[in-house]
């Protein structure tokens, strides 16, 4: 009987450690390890101003700010801010800059790479995670979001949801 209870408990240890983690993220974390995950963005929206900055935006003095909301992937819900320099026709003068609030506090900060392209799923526009600045969890983390959806300049309102990848 003793060997029976023996072998049964060697063998649920076996079984036991070939069960998956369910929360492979929060142990990667605590081994230190980097980790890449797909990270989306559920429908977000905002409003978009135009506000005269000279200190930011010296060359043309006018800078289009982005704020809103949504819910994505490992952050919850969040908020968005991004901001640009604009020439009196509303075209960029400098790169899209921007920063991702977590639910908890947690920032990513971001920074458009290519200019954007329009398809069936709307304008897209992609941003690099810059790496060395984000906070919290975040903090290192290096990847890209691809954004897309609608940007009413008649209304001054967004639309947006989109996809990427970020290792943090």
């Amino acid at each position: 009987m003793k060997n029976l209870c023996i072998f049964l408990v060697v063998l649920f240890g076996v079984f036991a450690c070939d069960a998956p983690f369910e929360n492979e993220s929060e142990m990667d974390l605590k081994s230190g390890k980097m980790i890449e995950r797909t990270i989306k963005f559920q429908k977000a929206t905002g409003v978009m101003e135009i506000v005269v900055n000279p200190e930011a935006c010296s060359t043309e003095g006018f800078q289009l700010v982005i704020n809103g909301e949504g819910n994505a992937t490992f952050l919850g819900k969040h908020t968005v801010y991004n901001s640009v320099c604009v020439d009196a026709n509303l075209n960029p003068v400098s790169p899209i800059m921007g920063e991702i609030t977590a639910a908890n506090g947690d920032k990513i900060y971001t920074m458009v790479t290519t200019p954007p392209w329009v398809d069936e799923d709307g304008t897209h526009y992609l941003y690099d995670i810059i790496e060395g600045m984000c906070t919290g969890r975040f903090e290192g983390a290096t990847g890209y979001l691809d954004i897309y959806g609608v940007i009413d300049f008649s209304t001054m309102t967004w639309d947006l949801q989109g996809t990427g990848k970020i290792t943090f």
